[in-house]
């Protein structure tokens, strides 16, 4: 499934389109800073993680210590 796609997907979830993106990027290109997140998405950082949070309380990612 291409990342579009899954974005699309993602959004009938009622995932906003950053979160969708931020999920779809993840599944892709697997563990990723928020710094690297940010930058490759073009999303300010504080976004990436107020959304990580967010994906992470909905049971979607989980955080990977070290």
């Amino acid at each position: 499934m291409s990342e579009d796609n899954m974005v699309k997907l993602l959004a009938s979830f009622e995932l906003n389109k950053e979160q969708s993106e931020i999920f779809a990027h993840l599944h892709k290109y697997g563990n990723r800073s928020a710094l690297e997140i940010s930058r490759k998405l073009d999303i300010p950082r504080t976004s990436v993680y107020r959304n990580l949070d967010e994906l992470q309380r909905l049971g979607l990612i989980v955080e990977k210590q070290g």
